[in-house]
């Protein structure tokens, strides 16, 4: 829905911007939140960026922080599950 709503109203998000995307953050820091959630998270973080640009910037280290840590992600070779999140993940990124 973010994604949608940033594409939609393009450089206007950059008013919620600091919310948004402290939410997000807190979102794929969250252990409790179900995995299956996450790809979506890390996805609206390109849309945000291509909707407002260059005033991203503030936003760059902490989101290729993120997009580094999820990349970085080892799972075993046996858990088939685990390897599907895994995919998504990375394609989220």
């Amino acid at each position: 829905l973010v994604g949608d709503i940033s594409r939609s109203i393009e450089s206007d998000i950059l008013l919620y911007c600091n919310e948004i995307m402290t939410a997000l953050v807190e979102l794929l820091q969250n252990k409790v939140l179900h995995r299956s959630v996450k790809p979506p998270v890390l996805s609206c973080f390109g849309d945000i960026a291509m909707a407002i640009g260059g005033s991203f910037e503030p936003f760059l280290k902490m989101t290729l922080y993120m997009l580094v840590s999820a990349s970085d992600i080892q799972v075993p070779h046996d858990d088939e599950e685990l390897i599907e999140y895994l995919q998504s993940l990375r394609e989220g990124i």
